[in-house]
């Protein structure tokens, strides 16, 4: 029996990538510019939470032409991004002991980290994939 919930995977329309990485680059900007303004850690919290909101959007924003194939591009490039997570979080410790490292990463950096290699994964396999079968990219 085949499952319909997987089938149904409810992506933003394509405007909402755009309005995500300007968001994204309005918070990084801002995360940049500021600390020369020495601004309370409330205010670069917030500036973070944009950054991550704005990936986020553009990464759950369809294509203009979303087809089977980019559902299953963006599915890999999911998983790929998830197995990087969980690679990142549990190599880490290990990492710390044998470097002697004492970095405090915050969940922040690993969010940000993941959510950069989604769209690293997805723009790289989608061109990739474009090129193969000889079709016009059409970002």
């Amino acid at each position: 029996m085949k499952n319909k919930i997987i089938g149904k995977v409810l992506l933003l329309p394509h405007v909402y990538k755009t309005v995500g990485f300007i968001v994204a680059a309005i918070g990084g900007a801002t995360l940049i510019v500021f600390p020369y303004f020495h601004l309370d850690k409330i205010f670069q919290s917030c500036c973070m939470a944009f950054i991550v909101i704005g990936l986020y959007v553009a990464a759950i924003s369809r294509d203009r032409q979303e087809d089977e194939m980019l559902r299953s591009i963006r599915f890999a490039a999911l998983f790929a991004a998830f197995g990087y997570g969980v690679l990142v979080v549990a190599i880490d410790p290990f990492a710390d002991l044998i470097f002697s490292i004492q970095r405090k990463d915050s969940n922040f950096a690993t969010v940000l980290r993941s959510l950069f290699f989604y769209h690293f994964m997805f723009y790289i396999m989608k061109r990739s994939t474009c090129k193969d079968s000889g079709m016009e990219d059409t970002q």
